[in-house]
């Protein structure tokens, strides 16, 4: 995601990193919740071992414990803050040592859009993911505060373009996506694939005996040393329940079509395998999910009309106050740098004659000597009209002084 967006051109920070807040969004959600879902076997889903839940529960004790300590410890920001930087040569290394970790606002929005997701994702078979999500944001909370002000870097201000992104697009998709989950987990209740058997002609002895079956340990064949290892089964058909394998997966691709809204009326027939609860819950679940779809749906279809067809409404009163006095700093085309403590300029910096417009100043250096269009200069040949690089590849920055 981060590749992608670097060949992307993007006129602020902020439009920068919320489209690499979208994208990244979108990948770990397919990652953390989606693929699992897909890869683990439909009865593994509750199984006891290695089953779907326990995959879930790993994500969110990384979130709660394993992320965080890591984020307080900073090992590699400690390291550089007290024995890289007390021994550096220069004071220009030492103070890159101490200037912090980079942190870009738009993932620490991804990590939690993140844990939200998963939490509404499995909360219908996993309650206990409301709660972990919970507290996983509120550790997320106080660990980024302490962060934010002990080991990372400052941080360009971007606005609140990334939060309204989330909150008007991303939530809403994710709740609409959690009703319609919930449906479909619903009806495949208990994971097992097995219905009763209730036309069997128990006066038949074809199943009674003793059986040779395959010993399941965590939800896989039991093998010791490397071979399979048995138990003995009796079954009496006059005394024993009999069921029946059934595909109780509304999403598996063994059906001939999607079934949506997920309904009990979907049950093959002579294959029930929901009790009455199950099929009152299922309904009203089923429809809800309809009911929330149409409305995240229309909701969406209405911002983007209102995106296409609004017009430009200035917002404030004119306070009079000229841009030189507004401390604001000017558009000037920087490019940032690991080996360098501040940002090179790319534009020629002698048109510029306030130095207010750049919102950075190295103790010991001018802005010329972070100007990339003198040494672009020196390296770089005139062309056949006797243009400087300066001239054809650079931006220019002007500056005019307002009138007294």
């Amino acid at each position: 995601a981060k590749a992608l967006t670097k060949t992307e051109i993007h006129p602020y920070e902020g439009h920068k990193q919320t489209s690499f807040y979208i994208k990244i969004t979108l990948f770990r959600w397919v990652n953390t919740a989606i693929i699992p879902l897909i890869i683990t076997p439909f009865g593994s889903t509750l199984m006891a071992g290695d089953n779907l839940l326990e995959g879930a529960f790993s994500i969110f004790f990384a979130e709660i414990v394993t992320i965080t300590s890591v984020q307080l410890l900073d090992i590699g920001g400690n390291i550089k803050r007290h024995f890289l930087a007390p021994r550096a040569a220069t004071q220009e290394d030492m103070n890159r040592n101490m200037r912090g970790g980079v942190v870009e606002l738009s993932e620490r929005y991804t990590n939690m859009t993140k844990v939200v997701f998963l939490a509404l994702w499995y909360c219908p078979i996993y309650p206990s993911a409301l709660f972990f999500c919970s507290f996983s944001l509120v550790m997320s909370y106080f660990v980024d505060r302490f962060s934010l002000m002990r080991s990372w870097a400052p941080s360009p201000k971007i606005g609140k373009i990334i939060s309204r992104i989330s909150r008007r697009y991303f939530m809403p998709a994710a709740v609409c996506i959690s009703a319609i989950m919930a449906s479909y987990m619903w009806t495949s209740f208990n994971f097992d694939n097995l219905c009763v058997v209730y036309s069997f002609d128990y006066g038949t002895t074809d199943y009674d005996g003793t059986w040779i079956m395959p010993s399941i340990k965590h939800g896989r064949i039991d093998r010791a040393g490397g071979i399979q290892t048995t138990r003995l089964v009796d079954i009496k058909s006059s005394k024993d329940q009999l069921y029946e394998f059934c595909n109780q997966n509304f999403l598996s691709e063994r059906r001939e079509s999607l079934k949506f809204p997920a309904l009990p009326s979907y049950q093959p027939v002579g294959n029930h395998w929901m009790s009455d609860d199950q099929e009152r819950l299922t309904r009203v679940f089923g429809w809800s999910s309809v009911g929330i779809l149409c409305f995240v749906v229309s909701f969406y279809i209405l911002v983007v009309i209102h995106t296409l067809t609004k017009s430009y409404k200035p917002k404030g009163e004119d306070k009079e106050i000229p841009f030189s006095a507004s401390g604001t700093a000017g558009y000037v085309p920087q490019v940032k740098s690991d080996v360098i403590n501040f940002p090179l300029i790319a534009c020629p910096v002698q048109p510029i004659i306030d130095d207010d417009l750049i919102d950075w100043a190295s103790p010991f250096y001018s802005y010329e000597n972070f100007d990339l269009t003198i040494d672009a200069d020196k390296i770089m040949d005139r062309d056949k009209k006797g243009r400087s690089v300066t001239d054809t590849a650079f931006s220019k920055v002007v500056h005019w002084e307002a009138p007294v």
